[in-house]
């Protein structure tokens, strides 16, 4: 009876300390990645084979890592943001590769395979991607999960499959080249298209701007305290840029509503407005949407990107954005939508702006404000009045050292 105890007590030890082992690498894997993608080849001429091509824009090899099959090991794929790798490979880690997946890196197989071999080579039970859903208009009205029967799952043979595990994803298949069959360059051509599509080439650019300035925790009581409205930014700027006359700087906002009693939190509104003249607004993000889930934003900062995806599918608001300019402005609303409308209370709500400063002063304000509806039919509301936070930043010389 006690050697049954100690063996049972030896299996749950094994049991828990592999389960806390997986739990802690899906938490802590994308803590220190490399903000690229590494392309696992089969040879090195492959690599010649990819560089060669005139439709490949030469700056997408910035953010790749690249490396053969010979030359790569396993801390090489523990240590990138995105993975491509060949299907030959894929079956070679699949414990790796299933980690990596449930920890959130991008995945990309390519070769020749089905959506059956996809799954087997990162352990998942069941195999979707996330597609837009769009009204009769064309807009984008929300997304959803799309599934694949069992016939093509095991019957349909696909070159390039990627997937995170937020469901964000693709399947493409590749004509052969004029050769009869598909070039290297063809399978990088479709994973480069792929990124750029949603967004996460504009992550990995991000690293060429510096964070110049942050401050944290601005706020506004209303309804007698019983309602917040929150506000963080961050000032980026971009440092590598040559223009002579203008130097380039984005802000991102973050502001939520939170409240300790029973309102429902109906809008909350967000307005970037630049403080001088001289200075242009040059982008912004994101744009107008209804019942949103999944937002992907990139804007242009003097070159260099600045991008993200915010997952507002919990609220699915509607957003509402008016740009100035004329007037270097932008206002967003983002609202409760109208059919089955959930609280947007704790919602963090994300938006950018960037523009052209001139001098050695930048500066731009951030006006916020919340709405809040309440009573036994919500026939009530309650706006905040509109509160001004002053971004402002100098970027002049540093004035020389005083000698004595």
């Amino acid at each position: 009876m006690k050697l049954k105890k100690f063996i049972m007590s030896l299996i749950l030890l094994c049991f828990f300390t592999s389960t806390l082992t997986n739990s802690v690498y899906a938490n802590n894997a994308n803590d220190q990645k490399i903000q690229k993608l590494l392309f696992v080849m089969q040879q090195e001429s492959d690599l010649e084979n990819i560089k060669s091509s005139e439709i490949i824009d030469i700056s997408s090899f910035d953010y790749v890592v690249f490396k053969t099959i010979k030359k790569y090991s396993k801390s090489d794929l523990n240590s990138y943001q995105a993975i491509a790798i060949p299907y030959s490979e894929a079956n070679e880690n699949i414990n790796t590769l299933s980690l990596l997946y449930q920890s959130g890196v991008r995945i990309y197989i390519y070769g020749a395979f089905t959506m059956a071999d996809y799954k087997k080579a990162l352990k998942l039970d069941k195999f979707g991607i996330t597609v837009p859903i769009f009204n009769t208009d064309e807009i984008k009205i929300g997304t959803a999960f799309q599934y694949f029967d069992e016939q093509q799952e095991n019957n349909v043979i696909t070159n390039v499959i990627c997937l995170n595990n937020s469901g964000q994803g693709s399947i493409n298949n590749i004509e052969p080249s004029d050769k009869g069959y598909i070039e290297p360059y063809q399978f990088f051509v479709a994973i480069n298209d792929d990124i750029k599509k949603l967004g996460f080439l504009q992550e990995f650019r991000t690293m060429d701007l510096t964070i110049v300035k942050s401050e944290f925790n601005f706020h506004t009581y209303y309804r007698n305290s019983y309602v917040c409205t929150h506000v963080d930014y961050t000032l980026y700027q971009n440092q590598n840029e040559t223009d002579p006359t203008y130097d380039y700087f984005a802000v991102t906002t973050n502001s939520w509503v939170s409240s300790t009693a029973y309102y429902i939190v109906d809008s909350v509104c967000m307005t970037h407005s630049l403080n001088w003249e001289e200075d242009e607004l040059t982008d912004h993000g994101p744009e107008s949407e209804t019942n949103c889930g999944t937002v992907s934003i990139s804007v242009d900062v003097g070159g260099v990107s600045l991008g993200y995806s915010i997952d507002l599918s919990d609220a699915s608001p509607d957003i509402e954005c008016n740009e100035d300019y004329t007037n270097d402005s932008v206002f967003w609303d983002f609202n409760r939508r109208l059919l089955f409308p959930p609280n947007l209370v704790n919602q963090v709500f994300k938006t950018t702006t960037s523009w052209a400063s001139t001098g050695t002063y930048a500066g731009t304000n951030l006006t916020y404000q919340s709405t809040v509806v309440f009573g036994q039919h919500l026939d009530q509301e309650e706006t905040q009045p509109p509160a001004v936070i002053q971004v402002r930043y100098d970027y002049g010389d540093p004035p020389p050292p005083c000698y004595h």
